[in-house]
């Protein structure tokens, strides 16, 4: 009986395993998470689950065969539970299984970033990395002396303005395979925007025509309306075709959307619909053109696909 009973109950959970593994595929299909994750996923829950199984039956085991049990209840009852519980450990087994797939909701762990790096360590990290003459640290120097509370630009929040631009390059250094080039961009990527002495000239003059171009690039223009989708894609496809405006624009959005703690619902709203139907597609278009930085566009799409549920 016990031998039967062991058998069905590992047959029964190697089955609803497999079941769920398909279930899952579905279920995540459009998350595009790696098939080989749900396999290794489902593996680990498969090994975690059999050896508790495994555990209870021998416990019962061992209380049975050495009269633990028997010598505490009346025979009859001892022979009835003794051919019941085979049956009521597979039963509980496929229901925990039933209830951790379709009841229980998991706990969700949301990615965030740094939404205010620290100033100075970055300074050092630029200097590391590229010198004490490098153009990152020039860009650096010359968003943190103009885009700050005491001349006026500040974020929604409050802090420094350039505090936005820090984090987006710092998002680029921690995750994605960039250069001097990509940081600089990073840092630069709103001064044109905000600042009425920064213009694409001036950006020729002080960091070199490749810079100027990839920052107009991500550089939206006076008197067109981006809050029309065609506008706005227009604008990402643009942006699309060249390597380091793409990772600056992808790591600019991920930046603001680790900020709308405090933000209206209308805008929060607002940014959800524009991250699902535009920024999305942009990141897939993105990583097609960048296959060293695959591993980022997949942290953004995960990023990106956590707020829109």
């Amino acid at each position: 009986m016990w031998v039967t009973a062991t058998v069905v109950t590992f047959v029964l959970y190697a089955l609803s395993e497999v079941f769920f593994h398909f279930y899952n595929i579905g279920k995540h299909k459009g998350d595009k998470i790696p098939q080989k994750k749900l396999v290794i996923t489902r593996a680990e829950q498969f090994v975690r689950n059999a050896l508790i199984i495994t555990v209870v039956f021998l416990c019962w085991t061992l209380l049975a065969l050495t009269g633990s049990i028997k010598a505490i209840v009346e025979a009859s009852l001892y022979d009835k539970i003794t051919k019941v519980l085979p049956i009521l450990i597979s039963l509980v087994t496929v229901s925990v299984l039933l209830y951790n797939n379709f009841i229980k909701k998991p706990k969700v762990e949301y990615l965030r970033f740094n939404p205010k790096p620290s100033k100075s360590d970055f300074r050092k990290e630029i200097i590391s990395k590229y010198g004490e003459n490098s153009v990152a640290l020039k860009a650096l120097d010359y968003v943190t002396e103009n885009m700050n509370l005491k001349k006026g630009y500040s974020r929604y929040n409050g802090d420094d303005y350039y505090v936005h631009p820090i984090a987006v390059a710092k998002i680029l250094l921690d995750n994605a395979v960039c250069t001097e080039t990509t940081v600089a961009v990073a840092l630069l990527h709103d001064c044109v925007e905000d600042l009425p002495q920064c213009d694409e000239d001036f950006l020729k003059n002080e960091y070199g025509e490749e810079i100027a171009h990839k920052v107009m690039l991500v550089t939206k223009k006076q008197g067109i309306d981006y809050g029309l989708s065609s506008n706005m894609s227009e604008y990402l496809d643009a942006i699309s075709e060249d390597r380091d405006s793409s990772l600056v624009k992808t790591a600019d959005r991920m930046n603001n959307n680790s900020t709308m703690e405090n933000r209206s619902e209308e805008k929060k709203k607002s940014k959800t619909k524009e991250t699902k139907e535009q920024y999305l597609p942009f990141t897939e278009k993105a990583m097609e053109r960048d296959k060293n930085n695959t591993g980022f566009y997949e942290l953004a799409r995960t990023f990106f696909a956590q707020d829109i549920r």
